[in-house]
């Protein structure tokens, strides 16, 4: 699996409260820094993410968050991108416990730069 970064716009459908619109990862062998602009400003440090290699080169990167609500705490978010780093374009994916286990997503399109 080839390293690159890749700068993403996300475009939300349904409820997009938990999607962020733009997001950024490099992805290294198995692993990604996931840069989520609430949590980049908030800690100053990248998102360690877990990425697999799925048929015919898809990516699938996967993270979790204690992300805030607008109840003064802080709830569980699982994210998920599925990726196709030939067609620069993907589906991002958040599941809130919290929230009936309610699920939210967008379509996702990037611009990359292969690391080398």
């Amino acid at each position: 699996m080839p390293s690159a970064e890749y700068n993403c716009i996300v475009e939300p459908y349904g409820d997009d409260s938990w999607i962020p619109h733009e997001i950024g990862f490099t992805v290294k062998a198995q692993q990604a820094d996931v840069f989520f602009p609430y949590f980049w400003e908030r800690d100053k440090e990248p998102i360690l993410a877990k990425v697999k290699e799925r048929r015919e080169g898809r990516l699938l990167i996967k993270w979790r968050v204690s992300a805030p609500t607008n109840l003064d705490f802080n709830t569980p978010v699982a994210y998920r991108v599925e990726f196709d780093p030939e067609q620069l374009a993907g589906k991002m994916y958040a599941s809130v416990p919290l929230d009936n286990n309610a699920r939210s997503g967008g379509l996702v399109t990037c611009t990359s730069e292969r690391k080398r």
